[in-house]
């Protein structure tokens, strides 16, 4: 909708207002420490620099809902996370379809014949990648307990997403999320025999993965397996060895110019961090990434343990991790979710 409907500024404003009701409960109804708002907000100056010279401010703003979550039923974040997308989406789609914004469509290759819509969103891949995390939200709030009918559903949506979009690596990320629910009692027990030790040791060996071929498709990129890995990866590595070439890592950040729309962009957050925000945000994404493995492994929660596995996978292609309207499960470090004895006992959430 921007320049269409608002203007940047004018969202940046729009976001500045729920931004100021967090920070009122921050500091006046939040049981907080003074050295814990000291730390706090320290942390928030500290993202506000590196989203300066990023020249985005997501994490900025994101960081104010991750800690505002402290004592909020987490069930109730979730509701609000899909009632907002669905509200939001369906809203694009209609000014998409009467006109008022553009409903971007493009061929996938000048060889190929298939048309991918994003019926409102920026590129066909955020749409896909926004069905993907409403599909996600609601088996989180069903506890990936799903009907026959939601079966069915989650497929439907699946197919029209990628029948819509043409992005098969999203479409193989919404399966990957429905294998994860059809499966879960298996995998919740193989997860119940790691340590969270093992889970954060995955985790980082799958992002080491994802680095790996990015600096070997730099180095040869004429390798058949590297391209293949490219192909399959619908060009990123391609990408992602130009940023490596052409930028290096600044302490706190740059602005790093990316078009889009099938032109240059660094899709995977594991290469956006470095290059984009510096060293300070490496380190409090390895921080955010053990705790939130701890939290939820120790108490156990394994289907919101999975939900956070889905979007480490799925960071390897997109780079919507740190985007509040993509990624629910930031604020449940902070927010009251459910633990293995009150589940026992029927009760879903307890108070921290």
């Amino acid at each position: 909708m921007i320049t269409y409907v608002f203007s940047q500024r004018q969202i940046y404003l729009l976001a500045l207002f729920p931004t100021i009701i967090v920070i009122f409960k921050i500091f006046l109804f939040d049981k907080n420490s003074p050295n814990d708002l000291l730390m706090f907000s320290l942390l928030e100056c500290l993202l506000f620099n590196l989203a300066h010279n990023a020249a985005n401010v997501n994490i900025f703003y994101f960081g104010f809902f991750i800690y505002g979550a402290k004592n909020v039923d987490f069930k109730k974040i979730i509701k609000m996370f899909l009632f907002i997308n669905l509200f939001g989406t369906a809203l694009s789609m209609l000014l998409a379809f009467t006109g008022i914004i553009p409903n971007y469509a493009a061929l996938r290759s000048t060889y190929s014949p298939v048309r991918r819509y994003s019926l409102g969103a920026i590129y066909p891949t955020n749409l896909a990648a926004r069905f993907f995390s409403i599909l996600m939200a609601y088996a989180a709030l069903k506890k990936f307990k799903l009907s026959i009918p939601e079966y069915i559903s989650f497929f439907a949506v699946a197919i029209w997403t990628y029948v819509v979009t043409d992005t098969r690596l999203d479409l193989i990320l919404i399966l990957l999320l429905i294998l994860a629910i059809m499966f879960y009692k298996p995998i919740s027990k193989l997860l119940s025999k790691i340590s969270y030790k093992g889970v954060v040791l995955l985790c980082f060996a799958y992002i080491a993965i994802i680095l790996l071929l990015g600096f070997l498709y730099l180095i040869m990129p004429h390798n058949p397996i590297i391209n293949l890995a490219n192909n399959l990866l619908s060009g990123r590595l391609n990408y992602e060895a130009h940023a490596i070439s052409h930028y290096s890592i600044k302490p706190f950040g740059q602005f790093i110019y990316q078009p889009g729309n099938g032109a240059f962009y660094i899709d995977s957050i594991y290469f956006r961090i470095p290059l984009m925000y510096g060293i300070p945000m490496i380190l409090i994404f390895i921080a955010l990434l053990i705790a939130l493995v701890k939290t939820l492994h120790v108490k156990p929660v394994f289907y919101l343990e999975l939900c956070l596995l889905m979007f480490i996978i799925s960071g390897g292609i997109d780079q919507h991790f740190f985007e509040s309207c993509y990624n629910f499960i930031l604020p449940a470090l902070f927010a009251t979710i459910p633990n293995k004895r009150r589940l026992q006992l029927g009760s879903e959430f307890y108070e921290n």
